[in-house]
């Protein structure tokens, strides 16, 4: 069976596997920001706070920015679901994610 790729960057992402939402989200979203810049505003948010409160040392440990991050990431899955670009699925033990079956 012949595979679609898409080209997003320079990582071919399989058409069937998401790609094309990828390269939807790719083009529309403009506040849309890589993960590193992410990490700098989360970690400059973090320090600015600890420095506000004069809390000695001035740094974040990991547990502190993976909460931060943690909580972005659920609302993302939460809006990619609202937009209908994912499905979720409740299981015992977790909640599962999915691309929604494309629309043409």
């Amino acid at each position: 069976m012949k595979r679609n790729y898409i080209t997003l960057g320079d990582r071919p992402v399989r058409e069937d596997m998401g790609g094309f939402y990828l390269k939807h989200l790719a083009m529309t979203q403009t506040e849309t920001q890589p993960l590193e810049q992410h990490l700098t505003v989360v970690l400059a948010t973090i320090l600015e706070d600890k420095e506000t409160r004069n809390v000695a040392p001035v740094c974040a440990d990991i547990q502190e920015i993976m909460a931060v991050v943690n909580q972005d990431v659920k609302e993302a899955l939460n809006n990619m679901v609202k937009h209908g670009v994912l499905t979720f699925h409740r299981t015992l033990n977790s909640t599962t994610f999915e691309f929604a079956p494309l629309k043409r």
